[in-house]
């Protein structure tokens, strides 16, 4: 199929709503999971933004996921995605571009990643990269992440090495050239 999104994407940052919670069913393909963030997703939309960044739901202090994709950071060069945590999906295509990372040899970490790290990363320069994956969505790089009033702009799609090397490793793959 074709990506399900044709541009990068815009992402607001949850402050105010809530997707999932640790011992629900946020790491499940079931449909409750994505029905409460219809509204929410509207509003986002009326600000600009196409999709949102879900947050944990105790502090909206770390990154979970966007409501269709799992969610993945490149900060001073190294490779960052939540790790699962039973409010997040086990997505296919979250494991396959960890693997192909660790083929690679790029750093990943799978851990917690707070908001206030990737504001002083983009503050200091080293905000190189934000993208989503998911079965429909493959690879789809991410613009801009939104909060609290301020943008954070990415760094142009050209000049993305991690995240253009994986959607095209993924597509190879996919077409059987690899």
């Amino acid at each position: 199929v074709d990506a399900y999104y044709s541009k990068p994407v815009k992402v607001l940052v949850a402050d105010k709503y809530v997707r999932a919670f640790k011992g629900g069913v946020g790491e499940a393909k079931a449909a409750g999971n994505y029905a409460a963030t219809m509204m929410p997703v509207v509003e986002a939309k009326k600000k600009g933004f196409d999709q949102i960044l879900w947050m944990d739901p105790n502090e909206f202090k770390y990154a979970q996921e966007i409501g269709t994709m799992n969610i993945f950071f490149v900060l001073n060069g190294k490779v960052l995605t939540p790790e699962l945590n039973g409010a997040i999906l086990d997505g296919i295509t979250r494991d396959s571009v960890l693997r192909i990372l660790k083929d690679q040899n790029i750093p990943y970490e799978e851990r917690d990643i707070s908001i206030d790290e990737i504001i002083e990363a983009y503050n200091n320069g080293q905000f190189d990269d934000a993208f989503g994956t998911g079965t429909a969505a493959t690879i789809s790089h991410i613009e801009c992440l939104g909060y609290k009033g301020e943008t954070m702009k990415l760094p142009s799609i050209e000049s993305r090495t991690i995240s253009n090397m994986l959607k095209n490793k993924l597509s190879k793959i996919k077409t059987g050239q690899s």
